[in-house]
């Protein structure tokens, strides 16, 4: 199972902004591309290697290791072997704020929202504890649940959750100019890779050197920006031929290929399939 997460992807339902994506039985080395979302996630590794990267800091995830990533903040997973297994939950804030007027509001929720206070991405050592282990795998069973009572219970969880976090792991925002610069290349490949793409577009824009912006994201974020334009436009095409009944070629163009058979190549090889066999079975992922 190959889950992508992407900003602006609605996570869960617009009824119930909540999700657990277990990514499991991955059967090859794969990498989840860089991405940054307005929520809050929790990663449970069940079962490593993983490779995760948060803010540019690189962690060897093993099992029991649970790390957390403040809304805004780049990140990515992936791993050279086979059989990683781990959970990614991902919610709003919004949903385990009360907007009350009161002391908790003032001096956590809000500040946490406001990206004014946030948490240590690695959860320690000390903190990981059977209470937490337990907590984790009731809210994993619960989101599978159906009945009235789940998201009440799901809340209820995360706020023990946070209790739990929030004992030690609070640490005030820092500023990272690099992280920034990272953000600003995605935004400007996220709404510009439709279009014929040059490197010098991108140097022009950001008034930095075509080099330094092309070691500086190999390096951050371990693939070139080819490889994740290539991403980005499969990831349209997907959601083309599962959302439209366009002609193929019509995706191709669409998703920002200019031409089919290397479009047609390119999505076989991403996504094991060809573009009208991903179609006809329900743009499933396999």
């Amino acid at each position: 199972m190959y889950c992508e997460l992407k900003e602006n992807k609605v996570h869960g339902t617009r009824e119930f902004p909540y999700v657990d994506y277990h990514i499991r039985g991955v059967d090859h080395a794969f990498q989840i591309p860089v991405h940054w979302h307005d929520e809050m996630e929790i990663i449970y590794v069940r079962q490593g290697p993983l490779k995760v990267s948060i803010e540019g800091r690189e962690f060897d995830a093993e099992e029991g290791d649970i790390y957390i990533v403040n809304p805004g903040e780049l990140h990515f997973m992936g791993s050279r072997k086979t059989g990683a297994d781990y959970h990614s939950v991902v919610f709003p804030l919004e949903l385990i704020s009360f907007r009350s007027e009161d002391e908790l509001e003032n001096r956590f929720f809000f500040p946490l929202r406001a990206g004014k206070l946030k948490f240590q991405n690695v959860v320690p050592e000390e903190l990981k504890t059977k209470e937490m282990f337990e907590l984790l795998q009731e809210l994993t069973r619960v989101y599978r649940t159906e009945g009235k009572e789940r998201q009440l219970q799901i809340r209820v969880l995360l706020l023990h959750f946070i209790e739990l976090l929030q004992k030690d792991a609070m640490v005030k925002e820092e500023w990272d100019d690099k992280s920034n610069l990272g953000k600003d290349i995605l935004i400007y490949l996220g709404q510009n890779y439709t279009s014929p793409l040059r490197l010098s577009d991108i140097a022009e824009e950001l008034h930095l050197s075509e080099k330094y912006i092309s070691r500086y994201f190999k390096q951050s974020f371990h693939m070139n920006i080819s490889q994740y334009v290539s991403h980005l436009r499969i990831t349209k095409a997907r959601e083309l031929l599962r959302m439209t009944n366009l002609p193929v070629t019509e995706v191709a163009f669409g998703a920002g290929f200019q031409d089919v058979s290397y479009f047609v190549r390119t999505f076989h090889k991403q996504v094991g399939i060809s573009p009208l066999q991903y179609r006809k079975q329900g743009g499933l992922d396999i």
